[in-house]
């Protein structure tokens, strides 16, 4: 059964989370007050008159964070209504995955003006006899009340980034969230100041109320150690959870797993390293998908310094060579062959083919049915035109004696061989980006190109595998074997084409 998506949290939920720590300190005061009082009408009536006004600014807090709220209700409602995260407005979305800030302001607001109002209260229904007392009251009060804005803070903090966060930052993108990003050690601090100065002082007005006693001792003991735990939980799990999310993460991407992402749970420091990380490894999985393509059509080498930058991909015109290779009567013999046939032979006698130019820094440029179109120098020359031309002719030479080990095999299986022609020329063409707005791909065009093309037509009609032509045999090696033939008229060009031929198997042609 799929797992529903999830849904921001109804304002309840909020309101539990942001009273529940006001509620607890405020009964452990009134707690504190009963243990250390004597049950005198003095000071039990101004302890419960605390507590009633503690109570009275919950109250006030819950009319007041109506308007905070306002933005999370009308989130939830248009997102309810079918409306996008781009369609909502920008001022709810920062309002309602930054609630835990005003709303903790606001509860330290409130115990610090119900500390201040009690002190003249107390002293006009009780008179003066007591001062210190009441004083010692209000600055507990204070303290509980940073205790709570902390605690209150961090439960509020883990609420956003579970139930708020995955809906209104599932798609990452924190820019449409124009609030200020909390910053690591603002955490840091918050944790030093509650622990290292408001801890000790709090602690001091509890036992100068209660004198001392061994009772007041372990109450005080008992209520900071499990507030310090509280504060110390939510400031250390804000830090340590995203954080120890990101390092698993990091380590599946250094693993070679690149479909991770690591939710972005805060508008904070940690939201934007999420954020970062996510793009990151989408441009590592893009430059791995590109890493694929190119490795399909061009060298490892080559790809690399594509993928480096060192290559540009933009229209320039190169001079290069470029090989055509195709089979011949394929088209009558895949008549006799059931479509599956077709494919797997093809596949096995690309296989081999582009291997050979993979190794003599080629790129395949396209496969056309059975025909291959190579170049050598474009996108990257391996080292000039003439270092550029000499792979293209150890390419074929290795294309030839490659067919001639896959007929053997084909002639032991009981299969007809088959036969391919091979044309290589030397000139100028164009390469770069060429297609569509929606299809792009890089290839060669030119006069080289259909040249070679035409080159490789003639193989049958003058009984040569490879051919090449005086452009590509003024680059040749003296050693090659090649036998020049004569000039011949191709398709669309005026002026014939002198060819040579080159016998793979002879003496000094090399690969092998």
């Amino acid at each position: 059964m799929a797992a529903s998506p999830p849904r921001l949290p109804a304002p309840h939920t909020i309101l539990i989370a942001w009273m529940a720590p006001s509620l607890v300190l405020t009964w452990v005061m009134a707690a504190y007050g009963l243990l250390v009082f004597p049950p005198d009408e003095i000071l039990t009536t101004a302890l419960w008159t605390l507590a009633a006004l503690t109570g009275l600014s919950v109250l006030g807090n819950l009319v007041l964070q109506v308007p905070l709220l306002a933005s999370l209700r009308r989130t939830r409602r248009a997102l309810a209504a079918g409306a996008t995260l781009e369609t909502l407005d920008p001022e709810d979305l920062r309002r309602a995955t930054t609630l835990h800030r005003p709303l903790a302001a606001l509860i330290l607001g409130w115990w610090l003006l119900g500390a201040l109002v009690w002190i003249p209260i107390s002293v006009t229904r009780f008179g003066t006899s007591d001062l210190r007392t009441l004083l010692l009251l209000s600055l507990e009060a204070a303290c509980l009340g940073f205790h709570a804005a902390v605690a209150t803070y961090y439960l509020l903090h883990l609420v956003s980034a579970f139930r708020i966060a995955p809906v209104l930052l599932a798609d990452g993108r924190l820019d449409r969230i124009r609030a200020r990003r909390e910053r690591v050690w603002g955490h840091v601090v918050a944790l030093a100041f509650a622990l290292g100065v408001m801890g000790p002082v709090t602690s001091w007005a509890f036992l100068e109320i209660g004198a001392g006693g061994t009772k007041q001792l372990l109450f005080v003991s008992g209520v900071l150690a499990l507030v310090g735990v509280v504060q110390t939980a939510g400031i250390v799990t804000t830090i340590s959870r995203p954080a120890g999310d990101l390092l698993g993460k990091m380590r599946a991407v250094r693993d070679g797993s690149f479909e991770v992402r690591t939710p972005v749970r805060s508008v904070d420091t940690f939201g934007e390293l999420a954020s970062g990380f996510n793009e990151m490894v989408e441009g590592l999985a893009q430059r791995e998908f590109l890493r694929e393509t190119f490795g399909r059509y061009l060298s490892p080498q080559v790809a690399e310094l594509i993928l480096g930058g060192s290559v540009e991909l933009g229209g320039e015109t190169r001079e290069a060579t470029v090989l055509f290779s195709d089979i011949r009567g394929f088209t009558r013999m895949s008549e006799t062959m059931d479509p599956p046939e077709v494919v797997a032979f093809l596949n096995d006698y690309l296989d081999a083919m582009v291997e050979c130019v993979f190794e003599h820094s080629g790129m395949v440029d396209k496969f056309i049915g059975d025909a291959i179109l190579a170049v050598f120098g474009a996108p990257v020359s391996a080292g000039g035109v003439a270092r550029d031309a000499r792979n293209a002719l150890a390419c074929a030479v290795a294309m030839s004696q490659r067919l001639d080990r896959l007929n053997a095999a084909r002639k032991r299986a009981g299969e007809a061989p088959i036969e391919i022609g091979i044309g290589v020329h030397t000139g100028p063409l164009v390469a770069g980006n060429i297609g569509s707005r929606r299809l792009m791909n890089y290839t060669v065009v030119g006069d080289t190109v259909n040249v070679a093309s035409r080159i490789e037509s003639a193989t049958k009609r003058l009984g040569a595998r490879i051919l090449l032509s005086e452009q590509t045999a003024r680059h040749a090696p003296e050693d090659l074997p090649l036998a020049m033939l004569e000039e011949i008229s191709l398709r669309n060009r005026a002026q014939p084409v002198r060819l040579y031929a080159l016998d793979a198997n002879a003496k000094g042609a090399a690969p092998a």
